[in-house]
């Protein structure tokens, strides 16, 4: 989209690193994006033998791209947090705003968190990927 984010963004287009957001892609899209790639490379026989590989065990259960997919629409949401989105504003905008910026990764707690919750916490209790943490 051109021009400044009118809703939370997930990537910015800049002429200057400090220069003003002359392109943005929508938070929200760039997840839906992240998961049809996800899809598309689950799709992918040899991609999908090497996930298997990796994980130890076939990923051949009737919801498990379903899983993956959505797991991976997840990996940006610390972005949503307001010091993340501030990164959208001039030095001069943050500067008259006194709005700090943040990452959204060790700011936020971001993946960590939440990989930490799901892993151990919502994982576990799933019958497709919780013998895969069992041990953890």
């Amino acid at each position: 989209m051109q021009g400044q984010p009118t809703r939370a963004w997930g990537k910015l287009d800049r002429p200057e690193p400090e220069a003003a957001v002359v392109a943005w892609h929508p938070l929200v899209d760039h997840c839906a994006d992240v998961a049809a790639v996800a899809e598309a490379l689950l799709a992918h026989p040899l991609f999908r033998r090497r996930l298997e590989r990796l994980a130890g065990q076939p990923l051949d259960h009737p919801g498990m791209t379903a899983r993956l997919c959505a797991l991976a629409f997840l990996h940006d949401l610390g972005k949503a947090n307001s010091g993340f989105q501030a990164k959208r504003l001039t030095p001069e905008e943050l500067q008259l705003s006194g709005i700090r910026t943040a990452g959204h990764v060790r700011e936020t707690g971001g993946h960590q968190i939440i990989g930490t919750f799901i892993t151990r916490r919502v994982v576990p209790e799933d019958p497709i990927f919780g013998h895969v943490f069992a041990d953890q």
